[in-house]
């Protein structure tokens, strides 16, 4: 018998533990391969995840220093409300003491102008 005979002869008889073998080392590339690929896949989803949480962060410290400004405005209308309610207090005080101050024909002839 010549080798190529012999080697032959070998591959028939144990060709399904060749095949099994073949067949494991096919399983464990397959293994390999969708493991590095589930890792790359989930390496992409924690990238797109990070970059839509960089997005809302963004958005929301926009917002935030949108709400910013509408107070910073509330604040300096507050300031010029109060600056002229505290203008119309004195005003009012500086009439009740002149009221006060009257004599009853002062204030009988001022009730008289206003039409009372």
């Amino acid at each position: 018998m010549t080798k190529w005979q012999k080697f032959w002869a070998w591959v028939k008889k144990y060709w399904k533990v060749i095949l099994g073998v073949l067949g494991a080392i096919a399983g464990v590339v397959a293994v390999l391969v969708f493991r590095k690929q589930s890792r790359a896949l989930e390496r992409a989803e924690t990238a797109l995840g990070i970059a839509e949480n960089e997005k809302d962060i963004a958005r929301l410290e926009g917002k935030r220093e949108a709400v910013r400004e509408r107070l910073r405005g509330v604040d300096e209308r507050m300031a010029a409300i109060d600056g002229r309610l505290e203008d119309e207090t004195k005003q009012l005080n500086k009439r009740k003491a002149a009221v006060e101050n009257m004599s009853l024909e002062e204030k009988s002839k001022r009730f008289k102008e206003m039409g009372y």
